[in-house]
């Protein structure tokens, strides 16, 4: 197998030196010794040959037992990993996989992917990004299609999870004064009373009301559980006192704002607008 060398040998005065033929890069041996020099440049074109022998060979006996595994990239794995799981997770693996975080990865060969490609993709720092591509990583080695691990479990990058915390009953009140809406009002003491998700809560129907044991039955979006919650004795009052049927909506794009400084780092879902 003829592979073409990546160093030259030349003289300049009576010191010798290599050049990279790719870049045109010149590095000193150091040595006036004609053959302590051409052992140099043997032993420079060794350590960039193995590597590119070790891949071919590695290519030839792939392929005789898995033809596509030489061709596989990034975006197969992407595309196997998400077509399975429930709708919503099927649509938030579409929604991570778009970010421009994978893009170096995306077209890129399982068999020619170094550590030094994840490297990269940690360096964008967001948790939700390194969290995506351990499923990522974890998912082509459980299928076989990564000899070995990219990146070794201990050296991940750890998540350190924030404080977090609920409002206060001052806050919830700060922020029901500064709304004019009755159905954006509605909206928010309904998730202050039964503490729905606001997926949960925007999908709420008349039925799932018992009105004489006053709660509120339904089924969690995230994981299809069944959950009730008391609901207090002043909603049927201020339900029937609405002025227009209450309708929520996620897809609004009006209506996707944070609403008060406690929330601010929420996206709240407003009412759909009802004109």
């Amino acid at each position: 197998m003829h592979m073409k060398t990546t160093y030259t040998l030349f003289r300049r005065g009576e010191t010798f030196y290599i050049q990279d033929r790719a870049t045109g890069k010149q590095t000193s041996l150091r040595t006036k010794d004609e053959t302590e020099a051409r052992r140099l440049l043997e032993a420079r074109n060794e350590a960039q040959r193995q590597p590119m022998l070790n891949l071919h060979l590695a290519r030839a006996y792939l392929t005789a037992s898995d033809p596509a595994f030489v061709e596989r990239t990034w975006q197969t794995v992407m595309e196997q990993l998400q077509a399975r799981g429930k709708d919503s997770s099927r649509q938030r693996y579409a929604n991570v996989f778009k970010s421009s975080a994978f893009d170096g990865l995306r077209n890129k060969r399982l068999l020619e992917t170094t550590a030094d490609d994840f490297l990269a993709v940690f360096k964008d720092g967001k948790v939700s990004i390194v969290y995506f591509l351990k499923r990522l990583h974890n998912f082509a080695v459980n299928l076989g299609w990564l000899v070995v691990p990219m990146v070794a479990p201990y050296l991940w990058p750890k998540y350190e999870a924030k404080d977090r915390r609920g409002l206060t009953l001052a806050e919830h009140q700060s922020i029901l004064a500064g709304e004019k809406k009755a159905e954006w009002k509605l909206f928010l003491e309904l998730l202050w009373e039964t503490g729905a998700a606001q997926s949960d809560a925007a999908n709420f129907k008349a039925e799932d009301v018992d009105w004489q044991s006053r709660t509120i039955t339904y089924f969690r979006a995230k994981t299809g559980c069944g959950r009730s919650s008391p609901s207090a004795r002043h909603w049927k009052r201020r339900c029937s006192s609405c002025p227009r049927p209450v309708r929520f909506s996620r897809s609004c794009p009006r209506c996707q704002k944070a609403t008060g400084q406690a929330v601010s780092a929420v996206a709240v879902t407003r009412p759909e607008c009802l004109a």
